[in-house]
């Protein structure tokens, strides 16, 4: 037999034309084995599985593992961890540890399940005496090998505390198990990896420790054992964390090749479960491990929708058609913008065009019209005293200095804002999230279907490093998007725009959605994008729906001419009067909105004082 140069890690370096490789499907391809042919009674037998991509293989017969030299460069490009590390070797190493003996030992194992002592050899598990608690307890070892070189050793004592050697590289026990196969068993335990190579699955390995692991230690073994695996079954425990197991396990290593071994089979009539692979093998044997491996269930791809999973909503639209939109009842403004919950509306335009009172407006009159319940973060109305009176003059449709608003409208209209309009401090953390969640105890508590933020610019950013602003705010408006349609409420954004700008003749250029400062994704992001423009010479305030995302449903986009009543605080429609080459004002009514007041919800008084005759209410 030739001589071959080993690396540290116990591969042989053998160049590619040593090996005569025949059976080559894809990446895979066998060959006979340059270590052991020549001294074996069939020395054609092609017992080496090489892949001929990452140039790793092994011999099934010797055991020996090989790396086709010509291929060392990519493989130590890979594998060599960017960052290096220095560990430490452990104490513990083959001499001071013994082979299963002990009665102790091996009843425990029994008891477990575990029979094959054979099988515990090959895999180099042996029994020691460690100092716990107070006092020598008996303990199975279990050697963590990469290739040829003992790494770290695990402890398991028989009232199962676990010990690991410190200041050791922490890797995938069994790892090498992998190398020349196409399938893994990934397990949270040894003892559950234990059950899998008794039951006949030799390629297991155990995660390095338990639910504690870090997801990095397979990171240097990745290129060279498990890219080219085809399938890799996730045994993890059935409990809380290890279906946190299976999730990071997943994504970590790619879903669509992924399967997750449930522990539930059958028993005569009764189904059985099992909480790890250990449990399985000792409460149904071998056919109950074999039942759950073959009865393993693709994983779902994190991130993904099937089709199937919107076929309600399908049916829901082909019988009832489009969702229904709310309005609120304003003429030609109701035709251009509908309110849904699950949406973003963002509201824009130069200083003087009044956003805030014209996002203000339509909370008030979505309140009115649908019931929604509102809850607003608006920090530049200070103090709030004088927020709460424009809307309540609003609701009202007359000034608080009104002679003829009477001290019970006043207090029912105090009423009704504290039942249905909600208020967000400004006073310390404004990040979104502390927004968000304040929002989320309204909606839970009180029945919010609307959120008004006004303006953006008072939300934190945030320190993140490394991230622009336009990057943040990006990422903002995701969160709110996100947000909306997780508690189904309705989004009303309030953004300012960039600094104006003005033409070679000092005429001022009108803004669109993509001067909103920061980012142009506040177009991208929004379903409906409203740009506010003042018309001076008739005093008309021109709302330009800009961005739709879904015509008809949320109306058409175009330009709805409003004026703006500043006795009442409402707005009402305005025509363009070609004969006149002006705008005409429709009356703006300013009865009261307080549904008591108007009409709807009226309660009847039975109780009349004693010196009067009761009137009878039919």
């Amino acid at each position: 037999m030739k001589e071959y140069q080993e690396t540290k890690r116990g591969y042989l370096l053998v160049p590619r034309h040593d090996f005569d490789f025949r059976q080559i499907h894809g990446d895979i391809a066998r060959s006979t084995c340059p270590s052991c042919s020549e001294n074996r009674a069939h020395p054609g037998d092609p017992s080496v599985r090489m892949n001929l991509k990452t140039g790793i293989g092994k011999c099934f017969h010797c055991g020996r593992q090989f790396l086709i030299k010509e291929q060392m460069r990519p493989y130590l490009h890979h594998t060599v961890p960017s960052v290096p590390q220095t560990y430490k070797l452990p104490k513990a190493d083959e001499t001071n540890l013994l082979v299963i003996h002990s009665d102790e030992v091996k009843a425990y194992l029994v008891s477990r399940g575990i029979t094959d002592f054979d099988m515990l050899d090959r895999l180099k598990v042996m029994e020691c005496v460690r100092y716990v608690d107070g006092y020598d307890q008996k303990a199975i070892a279990f050697p963590s090998y990469d290739g040829s070189v003992m790494v770290n050793v695990m402890y398991r004592t028989l009232g199962k505390k676990f010990i690991t050697e410190t200041h050791c590289e922490a890797i995938p026990w069994n790892v090498d198990s992998v190398l020349g196969g196409d399938s893994v068993f990934i397990t949270e335990g040894r003892m559950d990896a234990l059950s899998l190579i008794q039951c006949g699955h030799p390629a297991t390995v155990s995660i390095h420790n338990g639910a504690n692991f870090d997801i990095r230690s397979f990171d240097r073994f990745r290129y060279s054992h498990f890219d080219p695996l085809k399938t890799i079954y996730i045994a993890a425990d059935s409990d809380a964390i290890g279906l946190s197991m299976r999730q990071r396990l997943a994504t970590y290593f790619g879903e669509s090749r992924c399967r997750i071994v449930e522990w539930v089979w059958p028993s005569g009539k009764e189904i059985e479960t099992a909480k790890d692979a250990n449990e399985c093998l000792m409460k149904g044997g071998r056919e109950a491990v074999e039942y759950c491996i073959d009865h393993a269930e693709a994983c779902s791809i994190t991130g993904e929708v099937r089709a199937e999973s919107q076929f309600e909503g399908l049916d829901d639209l082909r019988r009832n058609g489009l969702p229904a939109s709310e309005t609120i009842r304003l003429g030609a403004f109701d035709r251009h913008v509908k309110f849904q919950t699950s949406r973003l509306y963002i509201i824009t335009g130069l200083p003087g065009t009044g956003k805030s009172t014209f996002a203000d407006f339509l909370a008030v009159k979505l309140l009115k019209e649908s019931r929604w319940k509102c809850s607003i973060f608006s920090p530049e109305k200070f103090p709030l005293k004088l927020h709460y009176m424009e809307l309540a003059e609003t609701i009202l449709g007359r000034k608080l200095s009104d002679c003829r608003l009477s001290d019970m409208e006043f207090e029912q209209c105090k009423d009704y804002m504290n039942r249905n309009i909600f208020h967000i401090s400004a006073e310390g953390d404004t990040s979104i999230s502390t927004l968000l969640h304040t929002a989320r105890q309204q909606i839970l508590s009180y029945g919010v279907k609307l959120l008004l933020l006004d303006p953006f610019n008072y939300i934190d950013l945030g320190s993140d490093s490394g991230m622009t602003d336009t990057q943040k705010i990006s990422r903002i408006l995701i969160t709110i998007v996100q947000f909306a349609r997780e508690m189904d409420i309705c989004v009303l954004l309030v953004a300012h725009p960039r600094k104006p700008s003005f033409d070679s003749r000092g005429q001022l250029i009108p803004i669109t959605m993509f001067d909103i400062f920061g980012s142009s994704d506040f177009n991208n992001k929004c379903d409906v994008g409203i740009v506010l423009e003042r018309e001076k010479e008739d005093n008309v305030l021109l709302v330009k729906v800009e961005k739709m995302r879904f015509e008809p449903m949320l109306g058409n986009g175009g330009i709805v001419p409003l004026h703006y009543d500043t006795a009442s605080g409402r707005y009402g429609n305005a025509v363009y009067d070609t004969s006149q080459a002006k705008y005409l004002k429709f009356e703006i009514k300013s009865d009261t909105w307080l549904p008591g007041l108007g009409g709807e919800e009226q309660s009847l008084e039975f109780d009349a004082p004693p010196t009067e005759e009761p009137n009878c209410p039919f």
